[in-house]
């Protein structure tokens, strides 16, 4: 009832508005734009007024239970999020540690280009943090090296193994290991300041961020 007493003041005003309109204007062209203007307004208020009983006729039409409650058996919008959420945050993870793989690969590969050492491992980490500016740019690299004194003539064996890859969160403390005056050394500080320079050149990283460790 409210929208159909609204509907019959508007049409009121409208019409009371075109019969002062054409009261005062004088007799001109003018006089046919005023009509189609208030033919439009009269238009759109009476399109306001139904849509707005149609509006609540169909909530009228459903029980509330049925308008405010979420459909059974499908998630809701909150679910969904978090569900993306989660998934994105897989994905990412996923692709940092293929990341750190193929970096750990690559070096192994660098590295084992001597023939006097063996790679046992190679273990890399990454600047994981989302907000860090440095995202995916290396952080520190440790490889486990030993001699590699297999006699001339004698097949050679790959000098690349398997790797491992180490998060930054549970990877050894950073730290440089060059001495070579401890008991059981076998590769020449000379050797490891080689391959330091070879990885900081390449990686753009400092000699304090390559960790070489004798086995």
């Amino acid at each position: 009832m409210e929208t159909i007493r609204l509907l019959v003041q508007n049409l009121i005003v409208i019409i009371m508005l075109a019969v002062f309109l054409e009261m005062f204007l004088p007799q001109s062209d003018l006089r046919r734009y005023i009509k189609l203007v208030m033919g439009l307004l009269i238009i759109v208020a009476v399109l306001q007024a139904v849509s707005s009983l149609a509006k609540s006729s169909w909530k009228q039409a459903l029980p509330e239970q049925a308008i405010g409650a979420e459909s059974p058996g499908f998630p809701s919008l909150s679910e969904i999020t978090a569900a993306g959420e989660n998934l994105n945050k897989d994905q990412r993870a996923q692709a940092q540690e293929k990341y750190r793989q193929s970096l750990a690969r690559q070096i192994s590969a660098l590295v084992g280009i001597r023939s006097d050492i063996e790679v046992v491992s190679a273990e890399v980490q990454t600047y994981d943090e989302p907000d860090s500016p440095k995202l995916g740019q290396i952080k520190k690299i440790i490889l486990h090296l030993k001699s590699n004194a297999s006699p001339v003539g004698e097949e050679k064996k790959s000098i690349v193994q398997p790797v491992k890859i180490q998060s930054e969160k549970n990877a050894p403390g950073s730290g440089t290991n060059t001495d070579d005056q401890k008991n059981g050394s076998q590769i020449p500080i000379q050797t490891k300041d080689k391959l330091v320079k070879i990885l900081t050149n390449f990686y753009n990283l400092s000699p304090e961020q390559i960790i070489i460790l004798e086995e």
